[in-house]
């Protein structure tokens, strides 16, 4: 009976392995159209991509390059996708979707569409 016990519990472990210990990396990434700071995370594991507010669902992973595609979901028009070289840490965003004509998005909103690049590092502590 202990030996089946064994076995299962190695099975388990070999198994769930991934999802018991899916890291999320914490990034901090510079945008070089505004020389700002964004805080990121990515779980390769789990499927997530964020960059600031933006969340993303992981499409691809290969050994240069992780994608990731954000559907807007509150005007159902457009969305986002982030692409980074997971070996210099740099990115390519690029956006289609509904913006504000004004500052308080009182007036009809238009569709726009724009490119983002910069790079990303692990925050350490």
């Amino acid at each position: 009976m202990t030996r089946l016990i064994k076995n299962f519990l190695i099975i388990f472990i070999l198994f769930f392995s991934s999802l018991l210990y899916a890291e999320t990396v914490n990034l901090n990434c510079k945008v070089n159209e505004s020389n700002s700071n964004v805080n990121a995370k990515i779980n390769i594991d789990e499927g997530f991509m964020e960059f600031g507010w933006i969340k993303y669902n992981i499409t691809s992973v290969t050994e240069t390059y992780i994608t990731g595609i954000y559907i807007e979901e509150d005007d159902n028009v457009g969305g986002d996708i982030w692409i980074l070289n997971r070996i210099e840490g740099t990115y390519l965003r690029s956006y289609n979707w509904l913006s504000c004509v004004d500052d308080n998005c009182k007036k009809k909103r238009q569709l726009s569409s724009g490119v983002y690049s910069g790079s990303c590092k692990k925050k350490l502590l």
